[in-house]
């Protein structure tokens, strides 16, 4: 929270850890520990992992004047958007599935 929060807001780190009821030494605590994850055992690097991949996952984190409290919703939002594109996409395989089981059964003798 505080990685994503403090590069894509560009807030103090009083300001950031408010949001979540803490204060400035949290959110300073955890920004050093976010660059020693590079050097931590493989469990942080996966988390490191998933981190970066929430980044990828919201691009309007950096095209908007996101609050640090939003980004909870915003990543709701983008959730119920990938999975309406996951039902389309499982609908548009199953039709496939089934034109190709319709066509399979005109093989020629």
């Amino acid at each position: 929270y505080y990685y994503l929060a403090k590069k894509y807001t560009g807030f103090s780190y009083q300001r950031i850890a408010k949001q979540v009821n803490r204060d400035h030494a949290t959110a300073l605590h955890a920004m050093k520990s976010y660059n020693n994850w590079n050097f931590a055992a493989l469990q942080y690097r996966k988390q490191l992992a998933k981190l970066h991949s929430i980044e990828q996952l919201v691009p309007e984190i950096k095209e908007e004047d996101i609050q640090p409290v939003d980004f909870h919703e915003l990543f709701r939002a983008r959730n119920i958007a990938l999975n309406s594109q996951i039902t389309k996409l499982l609908k548009e395989m199953k039709e496939k599935d089934a034109e190709i089981k319709r066509l399979s059964s005109w093989r020629t003798v």
